[in-house]
């Protein structure tokens, strides 16, 4: 891969958001995320084998041959991240009716096509994964609330936002279990190297939460406060949880992980371009306030 400039990985990343997601409403995109973050056994943010193995076990196939798992990725053009799997399943899906949808959806722990699955997997299923349902809710309940929370807050927004916000979701999640909670607030601070952070500030955070914050519930606390803005203001609030006392500045070695562990991933290469094109000081401090500049106007700046 050629290195490639700031300009031209939000290019890159724009491209492949116009494409598959805008192909779907807000809510179909959700679920397709609710049923990549099942098959997603070791949460890193990829299906690969190791997954779909460890998904069949917990069906109770555990003889699964090598050949059909290698038969359910061969469409994939290589690791498959949340974009691929909406590229390789979503077509097959779109225009479904939900029934189908969701029979679909079942479908795949049950290649046999028995019409049968244990019902110890599917309540753990739906009461551990994704938006989970609570012991007291029948399918008819539970149908209206996930019904509802779709219609209100996944309808604020556009797609390629939803997905804007599932990155920063995930980046949060450090324990990758699908909920942000004050151990992920503490574990954020200290990979930014806020090792004493008090238990005031924690509670503050998250004192506006109802209860506990998945991504549902991260999108209609944060997200109100971020739409409107422009691509530049959406960005610096993102950097901006991460530097609670305004200074404008974070650590080389937290920027280049967290963009290249988490969700869209920067090759070693952009990010060698990335700095070069804006590096960090002798100290290793990078200024994001001209970063984020950098990355929503290109090379403008350099000819103003």
């Amino acid at each position: 891969m050629s290195p490639q400039s700031p300009k031209k990985a939000k290019k890159r990343a724009e491209g492949a958001n116009s494409n598959v997601f805008s192909m779907f409403e807000q809510a179909q995109i959700q679920e397709f995320k609710e049923a990549f973050t099942i098959m997603d056994q070791n949460r890193d943010g990829f299906i690969d084998k190791s997954d779909l193995r460890d998904t069949f076990a917990a069906l109770g196939r555990v003889n699964v041959k090598q050949e059909e798992i290698d038969e359910m990725l061969k469409e994939a053009p290589g690791p498959v991240n949340f974009t691929v799997f909406l590229t390789m399943f979503g077509e097959k899906l779109k225009g479904a009716d939900p029934e189908e949808t969701i029979l679909n959806a079942f479908k795949v722990f049950d290649p046999e096509a028995t019409g049968i699955l244990k019902k110890d997997y599917v309540t753990d299923m739906l009461t551990t994964q994704a938006d989970r349902f609570s012991p007291e809710e029948s399918p008819k309940k539970a149908k209206k609330r996930a019904e509802g929370a779709n219609s209100n807050v996944f309808s604020m927004f556009e797609q390629a936002q939803i997905q804007e916000f599932k990155e920063a979701f995930t980046i949060m999640d450090q324990n990758r279990d699908g909920f942000i909670d004050k151990s992920d607030l503490r574990d954020t601070f200290a990979a930014l190297g806020r090792v004493n952070v008090k238990q005031e500030e924690i509670d503050e955070m998250l004192k506006e939460a109802p209860g506990p914050v998945n991504f549902t519930v991260f999108l209609t606390m944060f997200g109100e406060k971020l739409k409107g803005a422009d691509p530049e203001e959406t960005i610096l609030n993102a950097f901006k949880v991460f530097d609670p006392e305004a200074t404008g500045i974070l650590k080389k070695d937290y920027v280049t992980d967290m963009l290249t562990t988490q969700a869209d991933r920067f090759s070693p290469e952009e990010m060698e371009q990335m700095f070069l094109a804006f590096p960090p000081d002798v100290a290793g401090n990078l200024d994001y306030k001209n970063l984020v500049y950098i990355i929503t106007h290109g090379e403008d700046k350099d000819q103003e």
